[in-house]
C-alpha cells in the first residue's frame, strides 16, 4: 500500500452555524461549498463539513472518552485561546502543557472535538 493523507470529514447539524464558526471565529479559509457540506483549507489539507447527520459528542470529562479530534497548530496558543473564549467558545480544559508543547481542548457548536496545540 502507499496511503496518504486525503481530509478529515466531521458531521455537524446545521451548516450555516458552523460557517460562521470555522470561518468567522476560527478563521479558516472556506474553499468550496453546497447545500450538503463546507470545505476549509488547512494549509494544503482539507476540513470537510457535512451535514445530514448529528454528531455523537463524548459524555465524559475530556480526555475520558472521545472520538476524533481535530487539532490546530498554534504558534501563540494563549493569545488564541483568550480571542477564542472572548467569541463565546466552550472550553473543556485549560491550557495543559506536557513535554510535546501544549494544548487545550474545545468544542464546535455541535460538540465536535477539537484542539489548539502549540508545539
Amino acid at each position: 500500500m502507499n496511503l496518504s493523507f486525503a481530509e478529515v470529514q466531521t458531521f455537524v447539524s446545521d451548516l450555516w452555524s458552523s460557517r460562521e464558526f470555522y470561518a468567522g471565529v476560527l478563521g479558516l479559509k472556506l474553499v468550496r461549498e453546497s447545500d450538503r457540506w463546507l470545505i476549509f483549507s488547512l494549509n494544503g489539507s482539507e476540513l470537510v463539513l457535512m451535514e445530514g447527520a448529528r454528531p455523537a459528542p463524548p459524555r465524559g470529562p475530556y480526555g475520558t472518552e472521545c472520538g476524533t479530534v481535530v487539532c490546530l497548530l498554534s504558534d501563540d496558543i494563549q493569545r488564541d485561546y483568550d480571542a477564542l473564549k472572548s467569541c463565546g467558545v466552550r472550553f473543556l480544559s485549560e491550557i495543559t502543557e506536557v513535554a510535546e508543547g501544549k494544548y487545550v481542548g474545545f468544542q464546535d457548536p455541535d460538540g465536535n472535538l477539537l484542539e489548539l496545540i502549540q508545539k
